[in-house]
C-alpha cells in the first residue's frame, strides 16, 4: 500500500459533501481515497520518485476527484443522470490533470523520495548589519 493523498475530512471538502456520504462507512472512503492514491502514483511515477513526502493541496484535491465517481457508482449513482454527471467529469478532469503531469505539461508542488529533507548543521549563527560591536574585544 503506497502513500494515501487525501483523508475522509478531505474528501468531504473536495470531494462530495458529507451529506452525500450519510451512510456510508468512513472504512468504505478510506478504501476509495487510497484507490485513488494508487491511481494518481501510476501516472506520477513517470515525473517523481516514489513515494512522495509532501505533496500540496492540488493533489490531495484531484484524488478526492478521482474516488468521488468510483464512491456514486458502488452506491447505485448513474452516470448518465444529471445531478450525478458532474461528479464524473470532475472524476475524469482529475485524471486528465494528472496525464498532463505525467506528460510534463503540467505540474504540481510535491516533494518526492530522491530529496531527503535538509537537515541543518552546527549550532545558531547570529548576523547583524552594520555589526554591533559583539565580538570577543568588546565584553
Amino acid at each position: 500500500m503506497g502513500t494515501v493523498y487525501a483523508t475522509a475530512t478531505d474528501f468531504g471538502r473536495y470531494g462530495l459533501p458529507p451529506k452525500a456520504t450519510a451512510g456510508i462507512p468512513v472504512d468504505t472512503i478510506t478504501a476509495e481515497l487510497s484507490a485513488a492514491s494508487s491511481q494518481a502514483d501510476a501516472k506520477l511515477r513517470s515525473v517523481f520518485t516514489l513515494p512522495l513526502t509532501a505533496w500540496d493541496v492540488v493533489l490531495t484535491q484531484l484524488v478526492c476527484q478521482l474516488a468521488a465517481p468510483n464512491l456514486l457508482t458502488s452506491t447505485g449513482a448513474n452516470p448518465e443522470n444529471r445531478a450525478d454527471a458532474a461528479i464524473f467529469d470532475r472524476g475524469r478532469e482529475a485524471m486528465r490533470m494528472l496525464e498532463r503531469i505525467a506528460d510534463g505539461k503540467d505540474t504540481i508542488a510535491a516533494t518526492d523520495s530522491s530529496h531527503p529533507p535538509q537537515r541543518p548543521e552546527g549550532g545558531p549563527v547570529i548576523l547583524s548589519d552594520p555589526p554591533r560591536g559583539w565580538g570577543f574585544y568588546n565584553l
